[in-house]
């Protein structure tokens, strides 16, 4: 069976960016706490949706190997037997 699929990988100091660019702006004024807080806010959403993305696929594997007639029993069935 191939690999599971994969979302693709994190790209590091993305958000880091942002909250960097976001406190900037607040500090020159251009922008109010609030706006910074809920950036912050969006982005931790986003990240648990990750989080929950990630572990779904291999629940969804999981499922669909159970619904297809699989099992996670040590010794496999044999042709014939009951």
């Amino acid at each position: 069976m191939d690999a599971a699929p994969r979302l693709p990988a994190k790209r590091p100091g993305r958000p880091q960016r942002g909250r960097r660019l976001a406190r900037i702006k607040y500090q020159a004024g251009a922008i109010d706490l609030l706006s910074v807080l809920q950036l912050q806010a969006a982005q931790i959403v986003s990240q648990a949706d990750v989080i929950q993305l990630q572990n779904a696929l291999p629940a969804n594997r999981i499922d669909l190997h159970l619904t297809l007639g699989g099992s996670f029993d040590a010794t496999p069935a044999r042709a014939g037997s009951p």
